[in-house]
């Protein structure tokens, strides 16, 4: 067995992979398809701040591409527009990103021209809902850097970021079945900010989506999971999109620290450090630990 060693810079905090098979090619744009038989993984990392154990930390403007086709490796860079927070990828096989900025960025699997397609900063849009509506999660918001997005994850036409007192939403515009034509903020698809919590020490944790984009699932730091319904429509418009929450329970003592559904199906697992993880079903809401 070969092993082969390819330097990066950092610590990976988001990986999105293609298969080396036809199946994962790209039907809508032939700059996007790569040979059937290369794979192709996309990666963004950070690094650490000095070596006085504060555990702070950058992360770096540059995404790195890992290519393999058979037993030739390699690794090359693309330059970001800014350092990146998270990468997923959507159903139309695009790659999206989100920015230390609070924008969301498009791109393809060549990774060669980057794409903002945020109208505004998600940052800007939570502290402008927090202010106009006075919601009580707007107390928590930090007077001196912006909100860390905890995870961020896909629904059906639209894209979830979730922070640690705030859901929120990006609803696409246009014919987001083509690549680098969705747009996020634009006219008539209005990003949905919606408070997680009226209770200062509950911060989100952990999310998970549905593989059909209209459930989801969010766990905090006090061990309790609330789950969601989402609700647009059909014709790339969005306008009358809603996020309807479905219940919320206390299924753990402690930090949620990762949720995942089954493939198929609106059931979700729950997991917090040394405990089993627990299925339970979306539709009727958490009913407690199995």
């Amino acid at each position: 067995m070969n092993t082969t060693t390819l330097p990066y810079w950092g610590h990976i905090i988001g990986l999105v992979s293609r298969q080396p098979d036809t199946e994962h090619v790209s039907k809508n744009t032939k700059s996007s398809a790569l040979p059937s038989t290369q794979g192709r993984s996309l990666f963004i990392t950070h690094q650490s701040l000095g070596t006085d154990g504060n555990n702070m930390a950058t992360n770096n403007a540059t995404l790195y591409r890992l290519d393999n086709m058979g037993a030739q490796v390699s690794l090359s860079t693309t330059a970001l527009p800014c350092a990146m927070d998270a990468i997923i990828t959507t159903a139309n096989d695009s790659i999206i990103m989100l920015g230390c900025n609070g924008h969301l960025y498009e791109t393809d699997w060549q990774a060669e021209v980057i794409n903002q397609i945020s109208t505004d900063s998600l940052l800007t849009v939570i502290t402008d809902t927090a202010n106009n509506t006075k919601d009580a999660a707007s107390a928590y918001l930090p007077a001196d850097k912006s909100p860390q997005a905890i995870a961020m994850s896909t629904l059906h036409q639209a894209v979830i970021v979730l922070y640690p007192h705030h859901i929120v939403i990006c609803p696409f515009f246009g014919n987001a079945s083509s690549q680098s034509s969705a747009q996020v903020g634009a006219t008539g698809a209005r990003i949905i900010v919606q408070p997680y919590s009226d209770n200062q020490p509950q911060r989100a944790t952990a999310l998970a989506t549905s593989s059909d984009g209209k459930w989801l699932v969010v766990g905090d730091d006090l061990g309790i999971v609330s789950s969601y319904q989402w609700i647009n429509s059909d014709d790339n418009t969005n306008t009358n999109a809603q996020l309807i929450q479905s219940s919320s329970k206390p299924l753990h003592q402690g930090r949620v620290n990762a949720l995942c559904f089954e493939p198929i199906s609106h059931y979700f697992f729950s997991v917090r450090y040394r405990q089993a993880s627990l299925s339970h079903p979306c539709t009727r809401g958490a009913t407690g630990d199995r």
